[in-house]
């Protein structure tokens, strides 16, 4: 072989062709071919920097290893492997199968699957897939992605080998080293445990501003009781036990006395089933099963003239009307076939309804008039052959008196033929007179305008 030895700045030019390296057929400017081919570009000192560059009007590309200093590309690492591209606008784009799969644009963007990222990493699933990324490791642990802010925090899937056991989803708080949310494997929910024993766990105080559902399924729910002044309170579970153990006055209502400021006063939800009544008082004695109420066969609901000693709700079967309030004003009970039903009188158009102590006025607020009664000259603005809308909202009237006719006068309404004098010659007149109903089309053929009056 032969030697080609260059000292300094060298200028090695063909006047046309390729120069080929390893071929004597070179498809390109420079075509270097060989059994094991390769392009080496090398720093002879060993510490500076080496690159393959390529250059047109658009700008540099350039394959690069920095120097010892990582100076050259500003990468501030000693032998960094550097990509360059020192465009504004043009991206750098990764192909595979001739098929654009990864670009950084300009402003740094990184996309995959998607040639217009709009953030840092834009992922983009092909069509008919809806998965974008798999994050999987080799750890035992299980994978998890990493998400900073003023707190860090990761969504984690884990593993044989973590603490909690496989199989398991967190949201997991990295800075207090907390999970604040956990997933079973079977579909179980745990705030602030990573042990869900039901659908739903929570292991803390929850504030919620309303309740959905009867709660029949709800146990445990009493667990404390705070009792006033002199009641004590006794029993978390089962039967509540409620004790006087020194009121020395109680307030009645009306009608009503309470005396006695020593002794037990207990209410069990496992035993009271009679009570009876005298004239004069009711008692209760403690058993099992329901609750029966038993009162004197005669109540004197006026005594001393004042019918007030009935207070509370009084059912339809016993005379009542079976409703817990007072009605407001103009408000009626009507019957509704089991009960009544409160409700009020809701006015019309044109009707008023006022509502008082104890009663009712419904006016009429505008009558208005529902046929024309004022007969107007429209000649100047009426023309034969031409259709009208009646938007007065009232019945009108028309007179048209034509002249001149030679098959006769019609007037159509809505289409339909309502009026028609079809005898008629030369020099004939003759006048048409017809209803039109409100929002109706009206039109007049025939003749000659003579006059034309609409009655409004």
């Amino acid at each position: 072989f032969a030697t080609l030895t260059v000292l300094g700045n060298t200028y090695l030019a063909t006047t046309s062709g390729n120069v080929g390296i390893g071929t004597t057929s070179p498809s390109y400017t420079l075509d270097v071919r060989a059994t094991t081919g390769s392009i080496a570009a090398t720093s002879n000192t060993g510490t500076n920097f080496a690159k393959l560059q390529c250059n047109n009007s658009g700008g540099s590309y350039q394959f690069a290893i920095d120097n010892s200093a990582g100076s050259n590309f500003g990468s501030g690492t000693a032998y960094s492997r550097v990509i360059w591209n020192d465009s504004s606008t043009a991206p750098t784009i990764l192909y595979t199968n001739s098929t654009e799969r990864m670009r950084i644009d300009s402003s740094g963007n990184v996309g995959i699957g998607t040639s217009s990222p709009s953030l840092t990493l834009n992922v983009k699933s092909p069509s008919g897939e809806y998965r974008a990324a798999l994050f999987q490791t080799a750890s035992t642990l299980g994978p998890s992605v990493q998400i900073q802010g003023s707190r860090i925090y990761e969504l984690r899937s884990t593993d044989t080998g973590a603490g909690e056991g496989g199989g398991l989803f967190f949201i997991y708080d990295k800075t207090a080293g907390a999970s604040r949310v956990t997933v079973d494997a079977s579909g179980n929910v745990g705030i602030g445990t990573v042990s869900p024993s039901t659908l739903l766990t929570v292991n803390g105080v929850v504030t919620a501003t309303s309740y959905t559902g009867a709660g029949t399924g709800l146990t445990g729910i009493v667990t404390s009781n705070v009792a006033g002044t002199g009641i004590t309170v006794s029993g978390s579970t089962g039967a509540v036990t409620i004790s006087n153990t020194g009121v020395t006055s109680n307030v009645a209502g009306t009608g009503i006395t309470v005396s006695g400021s020593t002794g037990a006063v207990t209410i069990s939800n496992s035993g009271v089933t009679s009570i009876t009544g005298t004239a004069s008082q009711i008692t209760a004695s403690a058993s099992t099963g329901g609750v029966t109420l038993s009162l004197p066969s005669t109540i004197n609901v006026n005594t001393s003239g004042n019918a007030a000693n009935v207070t509370g709700t009084v059912a339809v079967a016993n005379g009542g009307t079976g409703l817990t309030s007072t009605p407001a004003n103009g408000a009626i009970d009507i019957g509704n076939g089991t009960n009544f039903t409160r409700s009020t009188i809701t006015a019309g158009s044109g009707i008023t309804v006022t509502n008082g102590a104890g009663s009712i006025t419904i006016a009429n607020s505008s009558p208005g008039t529902v046929v024309g009664t004022t007969w107007t000259d429209y000649t100047g603005s009426r023309s034969l052959g031409t259709t009208y809308t009646n938007s007065t909202g009232k019945l009108i009237f028309i007179s048209v008196y034509t002249g001149y006719q030679t098959s006769g006068i019609t007037v159509t309404v809505n289409g339909l033929l309502i009026f028609s004098n079809s005898w008629g010659g030369s020099g004939f007149a003759s006048t048409a007179f017809s209803a039109i109903p409100p929002g109706a089309t009206y039109s007049v053929s025939g003749g000659i305008l003579g006059t034309w009056y609409e009655c409004v």
